[in-house]
């Protein structure tokens, strides 16, 4: 089929009968996986915002200052999230959510990175700037994708378990703290975090497809194709992926 044909049929039908399809149609195995992966998404986003809190006492110890000095780390985390949430969730609406997603945990990954590594107080501050940046972007691009997966019968179901993520994933971020820091330090923390958000970037690029919402957003040559498939939860994941 060629790409004008493929536009030409995919403009012939309303978006709405695509996302009717999707909400009135029964939750398939695919849909599930997607809002699992999310979920983990989401319970990352929370290792993350905590794993500076499980770290302070230590960092204190180490650079020998007050415990209030920590307020300009603290601060830039949130600046970070603020920024991130503000400047790169929008590029979304450009470049489609799955996008932002990798680029958001990409984010993650350098800032733990550098923080795991800073020589200095001011270095760990910055470093959690960057981190903030991926975790900002990333909460407000997955808030929406719990809805754009699910069926309208498990939507509501689908929310409230996928948001349990975020202090599921503090929770299991104060177990790991706890369980490294006596023998390695506080800078293994973000070593765990960073290791885990690429784990994740493997996983949403070989398992997460663009929702159908972003699909439509941006047709293209294989668009009908890629949207029947993602009806169908008869995926393709390499061709979804792209």
């Amino acid at each position: 089929m060629s790409g004008a044909v493929a536009a030409v049929e995919l403009s012939a039908i309303p978006d709405g009968d695509f996302r009717a399809s999707l909400l009135a149609g029964p939750m398939t195995g695919f849909q599930v996986r997607a809002l699992a992966i999310v979920a983990v998404l989401c319970a990352l986003d929370g290792f993350d915002v905590f794993s500076i809190t499980f770290a302070a006492p230590a960092i204190v110890r180490e650079f020998h200052i007050a415990k209030d000095a920590l307020g300009f780390v603290f601060a830039a985390g949130l600046v970070g999230m603020a920024l991130g949430s503000l400047l790169l969730s929008p590029l979304a609406d450009l470049y489609g959510r799955r996008r932002v997603v990798i680029a958001a945990l990409i984010l993650m990954i350098a800032g733990t990175v550098w923080t795991a590594v800073a020589p200095t107080l001011v270095a760990i501050g910055l470093s959690r700037v960057v981190t903030g940046l991926g975790i900002g972007a990333m909460i407000s691009v997955i808030n929406p994708l719990y809805a754009e997966y699910a069926n309208a019968r498990r939507r509501d179901l689908s929310v409230a378990l996928a948001n349990l993520g975020f202090p599921l994933g503090g929770v299991i971020g104060g177990i790991v703290a706890a369980g490294i820091l006596p023998a390695y330090g506080w800078r293994a923390i973000f070593v765990v975090a960073s290791g885990a958000a690429l784990v994740m970037l493997g996983v949403v690029v070989a398992a997460l497809p663009e929702p159908l919402t972003g699909l439509l957003a941006r047709p293209r040559g294989d668009t009908l194709a890629r949207v029947n498939a993602f009806l169908g939860g008869g995926l393709d994941e390499a061709a979804m992926a792209r």
